[in-house]
């Protein structure tokens, strides 16, 4: 096969415009997730995910998470260099914020999307606080949340289970936080389709929706 180029998928370019020039910090893949794209930087197809990863590495410390698997990482490196970050943080923290042994919680937390919730809000706080200091040290954190409409089912409060009802008001209430609208981090959530996630998450004036085409 020979070594063609193919354009840079145009929902990278969407994503890019969200957060550099409108400002989002959190924003909605929806459309065909499941699909095969091109990487320019691995020049090859490779999934959403991969595609992601490859793009924004060099300017964000980029974190997966699932509500089964918990809190993931594509590179041994990228783990290290957060737990040496969320370190470096509770140094400087006051006792209320300090986060602890977070590769301990990480492993506890797995299979519990509660939990993990509230370590990845906390762990992103902590990598804003280094990185309002230095921007030139401290890359910002895009967390990239797989099957969001398991975290986040859309329906009426009175409908949600008690657990769906926790996890979405801490979402809601995190991207709220003055805090994080200031911070540079980014959150993808990545969904079949829109109407999966629940609605209040839609309306937020932080989220962007972009759609995937065929």
């Amino acid at each position: 096969m020979p070594d063609a180029e193919f354009p840079r998928p145009s929902f990278i370019d969407a994503v890019g415009h969200s957060y550099n020039r409108r400002g989002k910090r959190v924003i909605l893949l929806t459309g065909n997730v499941l699909d095969q794209f091109w990487s320019p930087r691995l020049r090859s197809f490779t999934s959403l995910e991969q595609t992601l990863y490859q793009e924004l590495r060099d300017k964000f410390l980029v974190v997966r998470v699932d509500a089964a698997s918990g809190i993931r990482f594509y590179d041994p490196v990228d783990e290290q260099e957060l737990l040496k970050v969320c370190q470096l943080a509770d140094r400087i923290a006051s006792k209320g914020q300090r986060l602890g042994d977070v590769e301990a919680q990480m492993a506890q937390t797995q299979h519990q999307p509660l939990p993990m919730l509230i370590l990845v809000r906390e762990m992103s706080n902590a990598v804003t606080r280094l990185w309002a200091g230095d921007k030139s040290r401290y890359r910002p954190i895009c967390l990239i949340m797989q099957f969001t409409g398991s975290l986040f089912p859309d329906g009426d409060f009175d409908r949600l289970s008690e657990l769906d009802r926790q996890r979405l008001v801490t979402f809601l209430n995190w991207i709220h936080d003055p805090f994080f609208s200031k911070s540079g981090n980014v959150i993808l959530l990545v969904s079949d389709t829109k109407s999966e996630v629940d609605r209040r998450v839609l309306a937020l004036p932080a989220t962007e929706h972009v759609e995937i085409s065929l």
